[in-house]
């Protein structure tokens, strides 16, 4: 998602000046950038949402879903927006950047052990 997709929404909506925007209504911008720039994510994310709390999905970090879970997870802004949006308010926790897991925030040592679990042996490959 680039700042050029945000402006070219805000055109699309008559939108002249973004910065005299309520903070909802520039919410919507981002959540409508999202569902554009990054769908995989987004869809993936939902799905994800009407399932058992603290599933973990686990992607491959050079797929097209990887790449966009990894945009995803990079931003606190980005996570806020689908956590709220995207998944009916379930937290957002990712255990490397393409390895969601929606709910309530799992106790440390468990996403610590997920962590292990998830390295395989390498890594590099469970973190990107």
């Amino acid at each position: 998602m680039s700042l050029p997709s945000l402006t070219a929404i805000a055109q699309e909506r008559g939108i002249a000046n973004i910065d005299m925007l309520t903070d909802d209504a520039l919410e919507d911008l981002v959540a409508e950038a999202m569902r554009r720039d990054l769908p995989l994510a987004v869809e993936h994310l939902h799905r994800l949402s009407h399932g058992e709390d603290g599933a973990v999905s686990i992607e491959d970090p050079n797929s097209d879903l990887g790449r966009q879970l990894t945009r995803v997870c990079a931003g606190t802004i980005l996570r806020g927006v689908a956590s709220k949006r995207f998944c009916h308010g379930k937290e957002i926790t990712f255990y490397n950047c393409c390895s969601p897991s929606l709910g309530p925030r799992p106790p440390r040592r468990t996403m610590l052990l997920e962590q292990i679990k998830l390295q395989n042996g390498a890594m590099a490959s469970a973190d990107c």
